[in-house]
Parts: C-alpha cells; sequence; structure tokens
C-alpha cells in the first residue's frame, strides 16, 4: 500500500513537472492560487477527503482544469476511494479542455482502451499529439504504437519508431523503454513481428541505455533477455547480475529469477561445493 501511494505522488509530481502548471491558464486571482496550494498541501499529507472537497470547490467555482486533473487522478489512483477508471476519464475529458498536457495524454488512453467512450484511435492520435505539442513527450512513443499498428492512423511503422526515438535520444529513460518494448514487438506496445520493426539487438541496446540511468524494470529486462538469449547471447553470469540489480532497487519481479539462477550455479570445480 505504502509503495503503491508514493508511486502515485511521483507520477503527480513528474506530470506536473512536465508542463501542466505551465500550461494551465493563470488563476483570475490569488485566492485561487492560494486554494490549489492549500489543496495540494492536504493531498500530500494524506488527507485525502479533505484535498477532494478543496479541489471539487476549485472547479465547482472556477472549472479550473488543474483541479479536474487531480479530481481525475483521485480516481486513478485510488486515493481515499475506490479507483474508478471511468470517472477518471470524464475527469481527465474536462481537463484537456483546458489544455493540460497530461489530462491531454490520459483522455488519449482512455479514448484508446474505450474507457469512458466507444473506442476511438483517431481521437486518441489527436490528443496524443495535442498533449506532445504542449511538452508531454513521452505522448510521441504512444503516437507511435498507433502509427507502428495503423490504428487510427495511416501504418508507418518507420514515422512511429522515429517518433519515440527522437524523445528518447533527448534522454527520457521512459521512453527509452517504450523503444525496447516496441523493437521487441511487444503486444502493449502495439508492435509486431509482421510490422518489420521488431529488431532485439536494437531493443538490448535501448534497455542498456535505460539501464545505466538505473531504471529497474529495464535492468530486469536485460536480465530476461541475457538469460533467454535475446538480442543478445545467452549469459546466466550476465543475467544474475541484471537481476540483482533491479532486485537490490526493490524490483519484486526479480528476486525469483535471481535466487534461481544463483540455484543453478554450477559447483566449485575444486571444492565440489556451491559457490557462496
Amino acid at each position: 500500500m505504502k509503495n503503491g501511494f508514493f508511486k502515485s505522488i511521483l507520477v503527480v509530481c513528474l506530470l506536473l513537472a512536465q508542463g501542466i502548471t505551465a500550461a494551465a491558464p493563470k488563476p483570475a486571482d490569488k485566492a485561487v492560487n492560494k486554494a490549489l496550494d492549500q489543496a495540494q498541501l492536504s493531498l500530500s499529507g494524506g488527507k485525502y477527503d479533505d484535498a477532494y472537497k478543496q479541489y471539487q470547490a476549485i472547479y465547482q467555482t472556477r472549472q479550473h482544469p488543474l483541479a479536474a486533473f487531480s479530481l481525475g487522478m483521485f480516481y486513478r489512483a485510488g486515493w481515499g476511494r475506490p479507483a474508478d477508471p471511468v470517472e477518471a476519464c470524464r475527469w481527465f475529458e474536462k481537463a484537456a479542455s483546458g489544455k493540460l498536457p497530461a489530462s491531454e495524454h490520459f483522455l488519449a488512453d482512455c479514448l484508446l482502451a474505450g474507457t469512458h467512450r466507444p473506442a476511438d484511435p483517431a481521437k486518441a492520435a489527436y490528443w496524443y499529439q495535442q498533449a506532445a505539442q504542449g511538452g508531454h513527450l513521452i505522448s510521441l512513443c504512444s503516437l507511435a504504437a498507433l502509427y507502428i499498428a495503423g490504428n487510427g492512423v495511416d501504418k508507418d511503422p518507420q514515422k512511429g519508431l522515429d517518433l519515440c526515438k527522437g524523445v528518447a535520444e533527448q534522454g527520457s529513460v521512459p521512453a527509452m523503454l517504450r523503444m525496447g518494448w516496441l523493437l521487441l514487438g511487444d503486444q502493449n506496445a502495439a508492435a509486431d513481428t509482421k510490422d518489420g520493426v521488431r529488431d532485439p539487438e536494437a531493443a538490448y541496446a535501448w534497455f542498456e541505455q535505460a539501464a545505466q540511468s538505473r531504471s529497474a524494470e529495464a535492468q530486469y529486462q536485460l536480465g530476461v533477455m541475457s538469460r533467454d538469449g535475446v538480442g543478445h547471447a545467452a549469459d546466466p553470469a550476465l543475467a544474475r547480475n541484471w537481476f540483482e540489480a533491479a532486485a537490490a532497487q526493490g524490483y519484486v519481479l526479480a528476486d525469483f529469477p535471481t535466487a534461481q539462477l544463483y540455484f543453478k550455479e554450477p559447483n566449485d570445480p575444486d571444492t565440489g561445493h556451491p559457490p557462496a
């Protein structure tokens, strides 16, 4: 529960840093700024009911997009109430009308999945593009997946890869991860071997770049690929090192494969005993 809470707080902080406040209209007066600050303090302190009511009051009186976005996050993350993806999407749609890049991205996710409206990949593509233009550059990687699959846009796998690659080359670790998954033909990334973009060696290289920035997800995936000989020669020792690196950061999925590789380690040829 605690890990989920802090991850959710981190998501909000990252989204704010990626341009939400910069894109939001300036408040009509200092009272709105003060109310938003107070609501954020309540949220940071885990006073969910108070924070929700404060954001709700701000939206009811000002229709402020940042308040709408925050209310959407309550339902997305389940802060002080059951998670409700449909209600979250409704709030993100209200916030997107205020040109908040993160809300535009989340609205695109909603439209792609058909969460609160019938699925509409073309509209999802439009909102990913809007979010990217507002500074939420990782949206280009979601748009990339649509181009690779020809989902809601004209199919153009190379254009898709180039969109996401441009973001990854700027040092975005999430974009590096998306490049890795796209090049592996991961189903969730909407890429497939028939699209001609599958390149396990290039995927390994992108995961390696992300791992150098201490991405536990990348370290784990490098362990899987090194263990299974995907994009890299099978190397159990290297796989164990990557799994251990991820496990040391608390990436739970890495614990079992790390133990497996230690268990399978051959006995010391001099002593006949398992290695320390």
